[in-house]
């Protein structure tokens, strides 16, 4: 039925009770003069993302007659954005739009983009430049790296610096306590992996160590960063790093990951919709415990049509399927169903990137109020849905001196646990991805959170760090240094590495630019 816009300029829109709350609010911390003001960039930064919103407040307050809402010039371009978003995910309902499912799309939307602007407000400690900053650097889709030209698939493909990445850590340390020659380290050298292992314990100084060579991989190679905080969260505090970086802070699980974790391109692939399913329960599997064979496919039975059918699958959607297939079949519940309504009790993610979007961008996630278990499945899911991405990624270009172009570094700061739940995904962007332009660096307190590890990370690591520690697990240790080392005598600002040219051990005094 075509819409009277005479009509339309008396109509009233309203928002929650809640969220007019909320807009109140932020029009007067921001100084803004108008409600409608308000309202409009909710609504933008709502119709900007990549689903419908869905979590409408009760109540009806904050009312604004049509024609003030969006202005008279500018209505007929809000009406059809706003219909034309709606309908994407409500085809059915073309027959059915009408001046009430306007009213009913305005107020979601409303309510939604008030929700994304009070959060930003309260993470930005109610700090008027933090928050115009964070936002444009949020939601204005500026692009991480330079952007160049469109391949036949009708994507942009990015552009990332070649040549050599090039690491100045210090200088070499002689017998007699002077210091020698400058030693540097090519990431993206030929010959040795681009993965990095910093091991002391605390208070040894890893944590900046990894700080500078974060900074300095970005500087040169342009590509994003991905730096995963298992710790107290304290790098998501580090502003000079995060906009060294220019990565957008998340701390799970106040704020969902906004990552499609089960993505397929080709619905129509059952192998690629059978593997997303199969990522999902490997993740699911190091947080519930060890599954059964019967649970295993009572999981696989219950997913595989949901996976097979449905994009954009939330955690919610994949509860409801559980208790459904269990209801359906009688079965009791048992650890699959209870660790499901755990993990379902707050937002870990919420699919509204890409894996091309989310890993075209730089994060520094952080889990300092994140239970254990929350902590071990968001990571574990996280590693998985970035194994499954590149698996489906052209290698990366080598440059005539053998340079491979950096295209993704993910970081993961206190990693101990981690390393030893054996975990299928870094096991994989460890060993298999480094063709893909991928290099990793592990935080951990010892070379011993490596050893007895079913995977040998340490062979993949091209770049060994070993501040002070009372490492005592010589397999590890004289694997990787080539021998006997003692690292429990370092002084602060001295570490052990491994000239990867000369395949031998060196002692290093650190040196960085502040």
């Amino acid at each position: 039925m075509p819409l009277d816009m005479n009509e339309l300029f008396a109509a009233n829109f309203s928002i929650s009770t809640i969220a007019a709350d909320k807009a109140r609010k932020l029009k007067r911390d921001l100084g803004f003069d108008h409600n409608y003001e308000i309202a409009r960039l909710a609504m933008g930064l709502s119709l900007g993302q990549e689903r419908y919103p869905d979590n409408v407040g009760t109540g009806s307050s904050g009312s604004i007659r049509g024609n003030i809402l969006f202005g008279k010039d500018d209505y007929p371009l809000w009406v059809g954005v706003l219909l034309t978003n709606y309908l994407q995910f409500h085809p059915d309902d073309e027959e059915s739009v009408s001046i009430s499912l306007l009213q009913a799309v305005v107020r979601a939307h409303w309510d939604n983009g008030v929700r994304i602007m009070a959060d930003l407000w309260e993470q930005c400690d109610e700090d008027e430049n933090k928050f115009w900053i964070k936002l444009v650097r949020s939601y204005a889709d500026l692009p991480d790296v330079v952007q160049h030209e469109v391949s036949g698939s009708g994507t942009v493909s990015p552009s990332y610096s070649p040549g050599a990445v090039r690491l100045v850590l210090g200088h070499v340390l002689r017998k007699n306590g002077e210091t020698g020659d400058e030693f540097a380290h090519d990431v993206n050298g030929k010959g040795y992996a681009p993965h990095i292992a910093i091991m002391g314990q605390a208070g040894s100084g890893k944590t900046r160590v990894m700080t500078h060579i974060l900074q300095q991989m970005k500087k040169q190679a342009q590509c994003p960063v991905i730096l995963v905080d298992l710790g107290k969260g304290d790098l998501g505090r580090n502003d000079a790093l995060i906009q060294s970086l220019g990565a957008t802070v998340l701390s799970v699980p106040e704020q969902p990951i906004p990552l499609d974790m089960f993505h397929v391109a080709d619905m129509s692939d059952t192998n690629l919709t059978t593997a997303a399913m199969e990522n999902f329960r490997d993740a699911f599997a190091q947080v519930a415990g060890k599954l059964g064979p019967k649970q295993s496919d009572n999981i696989a039975e219950a997913l595989l049509p949901l996976f097979r059918s449905q994009q954009r699958i939330t955690f919610q959607k994949i509860k409801e399927t559980v208790d459904a297939f269990y209801a359906d079949h009688g079965l009791s519940k048992d650890s699959v169903v209870s660790t499901v309504n755990s993990l379902t009790l707050r937002e870990l993610f919420r699919p509204e990137l890409s894996p091309d979007e989310f890993f075209g961008k730089s994060w520094v996630v952080t889990f300092a109020n994140a239970r254990t278990e929350v902590k071990t499945f968001a990571v574990c899911l996280l590693l998985s849905a970035l194994d499954f991405y590149l698996k489906r990624q052209p290698e990366a270009a080598l440059d005539t001196d053998g340079y491979r172009s950096l295209h993704l570094v993910l970081a993961i700061d206190e990693a101990r646990e981690l390393l030893g739940m054996n975990h299928v995904g870094l096991a994989n962007n460890i060993r298999l991805h480094r063709s893909k332009g991928l290099s990793v660096i592990l935080v951990s307190q010892s070379p011993d959170d490596y050893d007895g590890k079913k995977d040998d990370y340490l062979e993949n690591i091209g770049l060994p760090l070993c501040l002070k520690t009372n490492a005592a697990s010589p397999r590890s240790l004289k694997n990787m240094f080539k021998g006997d080392v003692n690292f429990a005598s370092l002084q602060p600002g001295t570490c052990y590495s491994v000239d990867a040219r000369a395949s031998r051990p060196v002692l290093l005094k650190l040196q960085f630019d502040n």
